[in-house]
């Protein structure tokens, strides 16, 4: 019986992966968003980003990368956060352009106000930061800074602050460098402030 559904699930995820020649694109649309195909897809994206999450870069490429379609618009956050988890192990594989690629992507279709753009900029900012280009390093983690701070996310801000302090200061801009360490000791004290009460 196991080994039944286990032959159900390869043929429909045969299915799922190989092109559908639909009459229209409505048609092919309407097969790519039935309810089972949906949860299977999303399952398969869940067991990428674990993956990811652990360290096993090389499965989650291969669980993220087909069902990730790059021409289907994403439209949920489990599908942002799949792209994310596959940017991060591009560049941990030694794929930087596809690295890029897929993290430029991303943030140009994510939604402009949520944390998944926040996280996104972030990632962006470790691959440019991980192949020397600090100033693009930069520009994202300004964003990813930004957005943490307006979906009140004080640690994952703290960690972005630490990150453009270091990078200010390895470019030898030692006044934003102490500007930013200043405004971590000034979340510091709030946070102690915070605990007394």
């Amino acid at each position: 019986m196991r080994q039944l559904s286990r032959f159900s699930l390869i043929i429909i995820l045969l299915l799922i992966t190989v092109p559908v020649r639909a009459k229209s694109s409505v048609e092919r649309k309407r097969l790519e968003n039935t309810s089972a195909i949906t949860r299977i897809r999303h399952g398969i994206i869940s067991q990428g980003i674990a993956a990811c999450e652990a360290g096993n870069y090389s499965a989650a490429v291969q669980l993220l990368e087909k069902f990730l379609n790059p021409y289907r618009i994403i439209v949920t956050s489990l599908e942002t956060k799949g792209l994310n988890c596959l940017a991060i192990a591009y560049q941990n594989l030694d794929r930087p352009t596809l690295a890029r690629e897929t993290v430029r992507r991303a943030i140009s279709i994510a939604d402009r106000s949520t944390v998944e753009l926040a996280n996104l900029e972030n990632t962006a900012g470790k691959i440019a930061d991980r192949q020397n280009h600090r100033a693009i390093a930069i520009r994202h983690w300004e964003k990813a800074r930004q957005l943490y701070l307006i979906h009140d996310l004080e640690e994952e801000w703290a960690k972005v602050t630490l990150q453009l302090a270091q990078n200010y200061r390895e470019l030898g801009n030692v006044a934003k460098y102490r500007q930013l360490l200043q405004e971590l000791g000034q979340l510091e004290q709030k946070s102690a402030i915070s605990n007394l009460r």
